[in-house]
């Protein structure tokens, strides 16, 4: 299986914007974070897109998945880490535990 792993746990503090991290702005019509997550998507090279956010927008993300591209067992949204390293082992700890390496 091959997956796709998005890392969207910062929280664009550089941009200066308090209000809410950088990934759901909107652009256009739709957040950035959907955005990316079609880029991916539209590949069927990837079977499974694992998106990883900050903890406190992890059911957010999963709405905007479900809003924008409707119920789908292709995208799963999980809880980042405090650091870039412990999101990535998020993501290999979700691929080991559901699917062995």
């Amino acid at each position: 299986m091959v997956f796709g792993v998005i890392l969207a746990g910062g929280i664009g503090s550089r941009m200066g914007n308090a209000e809410k991290p950088k990934q759901y702005i909107k652009i256009g019509d739709k957040p950035i974070i959907i955005h990316t997550i079609e880029k991916f998507y539209v590949h069927d090279a990837f079977e499974k897109l694992i998106v990883l956010c900050p903890k406190q927008w992890v059911e957010h993300t999963r709405n905007l998945v479900r809003q924008y591209m409707g119920d789908t067992d292709r995208v799963v949204v999980l809880e980042g880490g405090e650091t870039r390293n412990e999101t990535i082992m998020n993501s290999i700890r979700y691929i080991e535990e559901g699917y062995g390496l």
